[in-house]
């Protein structure tokens, strides 16, 4: 097996990854293995898991946005004479 070293990863990264790790009850060289084979693997991991291919990643929740509310206003309107 083939090992690699990654320099230079800035504290707070490494503080979400020691999270994770303890969450899992897992080595944090586990969750790294599992985020490197779901991003780069295909199918299934060794791990068990399906692997994503979906848009997942880009999923933030509902962001509101009074701009977005005011342009929207006309369509909740009902024209009184396109139902007659």
């Amino acid at each position: 097996m083939t090992q690699i070293t990654i320099r230079n990863v800035d504290e707070a990264l490494a503080e979400r990854v020691r999270e994770e790790a303890r969450r899992r009850d897992e080595s944090m060289n586990d969750v790294l293995l599992r985020l490197l084979q779901l991003h780069f693997g295909k199918g299934v991991t060794d791990m068990g898991e399906q692997a994503r291919n979906d848009l997942a990643q880009f999923r933030q929740g509902w962001i509101e946005d009074p701009g977005f509310e005011a342009t929207q206003k006309a369509f909740s309107q009902i024209d009184e004479d396109a139902w007659r």
